[in-house]
């Protein structure tokens, strides 16, 4: 997109517009192939009242991945 604009063929506006679509298309992209992934956990964190909360079960479970087994 940059050097369709560095060579004239396109206009910033439309570099930008490009890349943001480019950019949504790649992250559904993404999402729909992690989806498919079961070991992946996924937390809803939009919501503010419930962010700490959620925040502290994260902490729980990247800490449980990595405890140590004492036998």
């Amino acid at each position: 997109e940059i050097m369709m604009v560095l060579e004239g063929e396109w206009s910033v506006e439309e570099a930008v517009d490009t890349i943001k679509q480019r950019t949504r298309r790649f992250a559904k992209r993404q999402f729909s192939w992690f989806r498919r992934i079961e070991e992946i956990h996924w937390w809803d964190l939009t919501k503010e009242a419930n962010r700490v909360k959620k925040m502290d079960e994260i902490c729980q479970f990247v800490a449980g991945k990595f405890a140590i087994n004492a036998e």
